[in-house]
């Protein structure tokens, strides 16, 4: 078994994967918004849901990376995290 202290995570490759993981929830509000549009022909609320599909991934993006810096600010206090990995 090896243990290892996590002292500090990239800011920016955490955000990227967290916003990459926002794309999908973004797609199922765009495509929820089309479908309000279709059936009840409420464009306020078709529009309402195309914006916020548009800005999920880049708001979760600076939401991850102001986090992340939280969480290096917490691993710089606290002396990190031990993880403990076991080699097969």
């Amino acid at each position: 078994m090896k243990n290892l202290k996590l002292k500090k995570m990239s800011v920016v490759q955490t955000a990227n994967v967290a916003a990459l993981l926002y794309v999908p929830l973004g797609l199922v509000y765009l495509l929820v918004g089309f479908g309000v549009f279709l059936l009840s022909g409420d464009m306020a609320g078709a529009i309402a849901f195309f914006v916020m599909g548009a800005l999920l991934p880049p708001i979760g993006w600076v939401l991850f990376a102001l986090m992340t810096l939280l969480l290096n600010l917490a691993y710089k206090i606290t002396g990190g995290v031990t993880l403990t990995f076991e080699e097969k």
